[in-house]
């Protein structure tokens, strides 16, 4: 498959999915790229992955039922986003991702939008494949088919079945086990 049939899999994938289960996954793929933050922001000693949790908190709470009290903004964010002229390693790179991811995410909690949860989903992708590629080409893309692969089916089981829940504790994700 090539990218832009992937982005149209999971653009059709992310159509039949609710508000809630869109916010719900993209909660549940930010939880998933945050450790690349976290072992950024010890590796550089920058950064602040308080505020990508109070944006995960927030998006809980909604997903629980509860209110909203503070949802930090984008700005806030963009300030402690790497910029990889500064931050040239493949892990500033990760960070840089994540942090983009959970931008994201605030908007999808403001707004039901299709494209956010696309974005986070590719950016996602673009961290595995990120990985992929400094293995050398001795994987011949199994991460990457893994990846792609995991997620389109969670998007057809979510659209089967709206109580469908995938722990985050099951998800293999190869460029998240390299940096623990």
């Amino acid at each position: 498959m090539n990218y832009q049939s992937y982005l149209n899999e999971i653009s059709t994938g992310v159509k039949g999915l609710s508000h809630h289960q869109k916010l719900e996954l993209a909660w549940q793929l930010c939880t998933r790229l945050d450790p690349l933050y976290e072992a950024f922001q010890l590796k550089e000693k920058w950064g602040d992955s308080n505020l990508l949790i109070k944006v995960r908190e927030a998006v809980k709470k909604k997903l629980t039922g509860e209110s909203t009290q503070h949802l930090p903004k984008e700005d806030e964010i963009m300030a402690v986003t790497p910029d990889t002229d500064e931050f040239g390693s493949t892990l500033g790179s990760h960070a840089l991702d994540t942090a983009i991811s959970h931008i994201f995410l605030s908007r999808l909690l403001v707004n039901d939008d299709q494209h956010a949860l696309e974005s986070i989903l590719s950016l996602c992708f673009d961290v595995v494949d990120r990985f992929e590629q400094e293995c050398d080409d001795t994987t011949d893309g199994k991460f990457t088919n893994a990846e792609i692969a995991w997620q389109l089916a969670l998007l057809s089981k979510r659209a089967e079945s709206p109580d469908c829940i995938i722990e985050t504790r099951d998800i293999l994700h190869a460029a998240l086990q390299e940096y623990r």
